[in-house]
């Protein structure tokens, strides 16, 4: 094709290593002329191409090691491809550890609130009953909640920065 402008990649960075839980988003510069932007990303033997409208583009990978660029088009005329970027992509789905050391289950409290203790992954976000804490750096939390009289079922979560979450469930007897 004839020369033309080529996109600025904006993000990732060249040989950033990226933690998500899906996709990783890809961004470059607008190119004014270009109806429609061209992503290549490469792993290895394999290279996909995608087609975009607009300068970002979510693209659901795999953990490992990639090079990717984008080359702008307008009508059949592809201009040539950016200088190609590395890109470590670590994808965790797992949702955090959630490790309720007190109150055990079945436990009989004294008192409208109940103090839940535990571990979890650092600053991952742990819920319980409308109440929020933060795990420290050590993935410890406590938390302090209102139960009623008789039995209530406590829901615990905890969810990390990407969004996995887990929960557990405590029963306490208010006597």
């Amino acid at each position: 094709g004839e020369l033309g402008p080529m996109p600025t990649l904006v993000a990732p960075a060249d040989g950033a290593a990226v933690r998500v839980r899906h996709e990783v988003e890809l961004r470059w510069d607008v190119v004014p002329t270009a109806d429609r932007y061209r992503v290549i990303i490469s792993s290895g033997e394999i290279e996909r191409r995608l087609d975009s409208a607009e300068p970002a583009l979510r693209v659901p990978m795999a953990s490992g090691q990639y090079r990717w660029t984008v080359q702008a088009m307008a009508g059949d005329v592809a201009w040539p491809p950016a200088p190609p970027r590395a890109l470590i992509v670590d994808v965790d789905d797992r949702p955090p550890p959630l490790i309720i050391t007190a109150p055990r289950s079945g436990a009989t409290v004294v008192g409208p609130t109940v103090r839940i203790v535990g571990e979890s992954e650092p600053a991952a976000v742990i819920e319980a009953a409308g109440r929020r804490a933060i795990a420290d750096g050590r993935g410890r939390f406590a938390l302090d909640v209102a139960v009623g009289p008789g039995l209530t079922n406590l829901v615990v979560s905890a969810r990390d920065e990407l969004g996995n979450q887990r929960r557990v469930s405590r029963s306490v007897l208010w006597e």
